[in-house]
């Protein structure tokens, strides 16, 4: 065989190997459009938000989403984004509320992951008689 050959031949294994082993941009809360408020089925963001909504008012999670979510977004500036463990923004003991540009990696960590049932989107600051999740994160 041809150094010229060899030399092709040692290249596209090098190619291929780097795009066998190419692992795709990790998912990022910023999917969640700025002024919305978002939830993901999984944790860190990932999959793209099954949730999206601006709009102040009540949402349920529906069937194929009920006590699914692992991860959440508040990039509004203005509403608060409370959480229920029953539908139609009920609860029993269970409601949390994630702030004005909060957000939660891992909603499992602060005893909310695979928990939401119902979602009501409040316009200004969280209640001070309720558990507040996330962290700030504005960026």
């Amino acid at each position: 065989m041809s150094k010229i050959v060899k030399l092709t031949a040692g290249l596209g294994l090098v190619v291929g190997g780097m795009v066998a082993t190419t692992v795709p941009a990790s998912a990022a809360w910023g999917e969640c459009s700025i002024s919305y408020l978002c939830l993901w089925g999984n944790s860190n963001w990932d999959g793209g938000p099954w949730f999206e909504k601006k709009e102040l008012g009540k949402y349920n999670t529906g069937w194929s989403n009920n006590d699914e979510s692992s991860s959440a977004a508040n990039r509004s500036g203005v509403a608060s984004f409370m959480l229920y463990d029953k539908t139609n923004s009920q609860s029993d003991g269970g409601v949390a509320c994630l702030p004005r540009n909060y957000s939660s990696r891992r909603l499992g960590d602060e005893g909310w992951g695979d928990r939401i049932s119902s979602m009501r989107i409040q316009s200004g600051a969280c209640p001070d008689d309720v558990d507040y999740v996330g962290s700030p994160k504005t960026s």
